[in-house]
């Protein structure tokens, strides 16, 4: 009777290739994600690390503004050149303050590089107006600084603008969010 012979001995090679292909795989999506992030236009505001070293500087113009009491009510309307923007500047005692000097910023949340700036010099304007080319519908952030004798005072807005030209002004925003 002859013995069957031993089977061979599979040595088992693949193993080893399996961890250089899962990290040769892992290398290629990050390279991917790194690429993307770099491209795309993502609704990250610009220097928001450079404003988060600064916060203590917004904290202080918070309270500043708080101890002035001052209210800008701003009043949207579309235009064929985008938006009319009229502001009505008011002190502590409800007051209009008729000669300041305002800078409006505005950009849209889902591209934050697509920045319009204006600025309103008033010498006696009970409202104070002035024109943005907003060029698209959606959620836009409005950043005024008001600069009126000697004092200064920043108020952030967001407005909501639909493709139908309907123009929604929220509350200003507070410190730590939207209310």
């Amino acid at each position: 009777m002859s013995e069957p012979a031993p089977a061979k001995q599979v040595k088992n090679y693949l193993w080893p290739w399996a961890i250089f292909v899962l990290l040769g795989a892992n290398m290629v999506v990050v390279a991917i994600t790194v690429y993307a992030s770099q491209r795309s236009r993502s609704p990250v505001e610009s220097d928001y690390y450079q404003k988060a070293l600064h916060w203590d500087d917004s904290a202080r113009q918070q309270a500043v503004n708080t101890a002035l009491g001052w209210k800008l009510v701003p009043t949207l309307k579309k235009s064929p050149a985008g938006a009319d923007v009229a502001i009505q500047l008011l002190d502590g005692k409800g007051e209009p303050i008729r000669t300041c000097k305002v800078f409006i910023e505005a950009f849209p949340f889902t591209d934050p590089a697509h920045k319009l700036d204006t600025s309103i010099d008033a010498a006696d304007a009970e409202t104070l107006t002035s024109t943005l080319a907003i060029d698209r519908p959606g959620l836009w952030r409005l950043s005024f600084v008001v600069d009126a004798g000697g004092a200064r005072f920043t108020q952030q807005q967001d407005i909501e603008l639909s493709e139908y030209g309907n123009i929604e002004v929220f509350l200003p925003n507070k410190i730590g969010g939207r209310p």
